[in-house]
């Protein structure tokens, strides 16, 4: 026992280099299960389909409209996007590339929160636990396993950076201005690559007051705050120039108009937040914040749960209450703990971007809570630590020494489990949109995205089953019953398939594709007349919407397709 404390345990937790070690090759094996996991969702369009990223030479660009991928309302991340260049350039559409470049970002940030840990601290086992806890804890598998946000990664890095070297220049005697000018540079390379690094700002200007009054300096608040310009200069500009380009600063509009609703789905969603950290078990892309109100995605939700929405719901004031606690906490444990204060507002400050204030269309997205976890992890090592010293005030040394080391080693190991299991949840689009879909039972969106990998894998029954679900969900939604005629389709059920596309055309008279694929149905059955009216309704759709190219389009692949059906009789 001796032996195994004073040579294994001791020389890890006291010595900074070899536990770093421990820690980099333990969290790089719990997230090796990844490098076979292909591309999924959001990386057909950033990642293989997006002629701006494939020459680096588009550089300029990046700064302009082309930094604004389709669909993606309100972005502009000029450097993201170029390092998204850069993992083309070198990796090409080879996933393996991207997951060691993931794995190895998660670990270079891991690091610097061990050292920001045992700054905050002066605690090498402390240090070791929340550095430990922080790189493998589940919640950080979106942030690392799924590859389009993998790159962002590349912005927290820089903010962690910039944060590091703030707190340098501050040490000793002397204040260092070259760490502080490559902290501002650091910032802005932050601010450019990563949105969520906006807090920075607050971040640098809580941690010096927090600081200052820990320290009982008798620095003015007014010198806290001059140290903390630049960086406030730095989010000012990239606010002005996100408006230059984008035209917006927003990602999306308030719940049916209302500032009121969006904060009632904040404050719930923080309360989940903070809940998800100790108990990581039902881990999603769009998690279910209160019923009918998930992640994302507005037009998915309950529309009556939205409006009905009140301050006074039980679900508003128990999460009001469980936010007011962890803040109230963190006051009263200033004086004895003041470790524990930084953690809270750590936490908090790094959620204030997506908080809604400046609305946008996510409410609750794990990958948020990377660099806020840090916060909780920091604290969970003092509680760890916490239950192995009781001993040492009450009778019982040795029993509390075992339930800490038992209580460490059950929280490493789920920790550890949990990740690995949902890193196999990002495999291929079958296991992501399977595993999306159980855990969100209540969305139309995650049922019917199912749906769709059903039918690429010729399951058209499952199909059929899971539109049918999903159109009881959300019987407004047009796109379920156009997807639901594809898998009739695919059974060669034609007349059911346009049954389904009148469907949709009854919930969306303005839905040019659904017009087109009636027509193209009525053909197959032999019905010429009825298709070609249909064709035209869709192509005088296409040209009322803009779309005149698609248009030409679509009237040649139905004349081309018509001569392969000709011959067919109807059912």
């Amino acid at each position: 026992m001796n032996f195994l404390r004073d040579k294994i345990i001791h020389p890890i937790l006291q010595r900074p280099p070899i536990g770093l070690a421990v820690i980099i090759l333990f969290t790089a094996f719990i997230y090796s299960n990844i490098l076979d996991n292909s591309f999924i969702m959001d990386d057909y369009g950033l990642a293989m389909n997006w002629p701006a990223i494939e020459s680096l030479n588009n550089l300029p660009q990046f700064f302009g409209s082309e930094s604004q991928p389709q669909g993606d309302r309100g972005v502009y991340l000029p450097l993201k996007i170029l390092f998204h260049a850069i993992y083309y350039h070198f990796w090409g559409l080879t996933t393996f590339g991207y997951h060691i470049s993931a794995i190895t970002l998660h670990l270079l940030i891991t690091v610097i929160m061990y050292m920001l840990a045992l700054h905050l601290t002066r605690n090498t086992t402390l240090a070791f636990f929340s550095a430990l806890f922080f790189g493998i804890h589940p919640v950080h598998s979106e942030a690392v396993t799924f590859m389009t946000v993998s790159v962002d990664l590349v912005g927290i890095l820089f903010l962690a950076v910039s944060f590091w070297l703030y707190i340098r220049a501050q040490e000793g005697a002397v204040f260092k201005k070259w760490l502080y000018v490559a902290s501002v540079i650091y910032g802005a390379l932050a601010v450019l690559s990563y949105e969520l690094a906006t807090c920075l700002p607050v971040l640098i200007l809580g941690y010096q007051l927090w600081r200052d009054k820990k320290d009982g300096e008798s620095r003015s608040g007014r010198s806290s705050v001059r140290l903390a310009v630049p960086y406030f200069i730095l989010v000012g500009l990239y606010v002005v120039m996100k408006w230059l380009v984008v035209g917006t600063v927003a990602g999306g509009e308030y719940l049916k108009g209302s500032l009121y609703l969006t904060m009632l789905v904040t404050i719930k969603a923080f309360a989940k937040y903070i809940l998800i950290l100790f108990w990581p078990a039902t881990l999603s892309i769009n998690h279910i914040i209160s019923k009918g109100i998930f992640s994302f995605d507005p037009a998915d939700f309950d529309q009556q749960a939205v409006l009905f929405q009140s301050f006074f719901d039980p679900q508003v004031l128990l999460s009001l209450a469980l936010i007011a606690a962890v803040i109230y906490s963190a006051f009263r444990l200033f004086k004895k703990q003041p470790v524990i204060t930084f953690c809270v507002g750590w936490f908090f400050v790094n959620l204030l971007p997506v908080s809604n204030i400046v609305p946008s269309s996510v409410f609750f997205a794990e990958r948020y809570l990377y660099l806020a976890s840090f916060g909780f992890c920091l604290i969970l090592a003092h509680a760890v630590s916490y239950v192995y010293h009781l001993g040492d005030r009450v009778s019982g040394k040795k029993f509390f020494f075992a339930l800490g080391a038992a209580l460490t080693v059950v929280l490493i190991s789920f920790y550890s489990w949990r990740t690995v299991t949902r890193n196999l949840d990002w495999r291929n689009d079958f296991s992501f949109y399977l595993s999306g879909a159980r855990t969100n039972p209540e969305s139309a969106r995650m049922q019917s995205n199912l749906g769709l990998i059903y039918i690429q894998y010729g399951l058209n029954d499952n199909a059929l089953d899971i539109f049918k679900r999903a159109a009881k969900l959300n019987p407004d939604d047009a796109n379920i019953y156009f997807m639901m005629a594809e898998a009739y389709t695919g059974q060669g059920k034609h007349f059911d398939a346009i049954a389904a596309l009148k469907k949709a055309v009854e919930v969306n008279p303005d839905f040019p594709e659904a017009y087109f694929n009636m027509a193209i149905a009525n053909e197959v059955l032999g019905y010429s007349k009825e298709a070609e009216e249909l064709l035209n309704t869709s192509l005088e759709l296409y040209r009322k919407q803009g779309r005149n190219d698609e248009a030409e389009d679509i009237k040649t692949a139905f004349y081309d397709y018509v001569d392969q059906v000709r011959t067919v009789e109807p059912e």
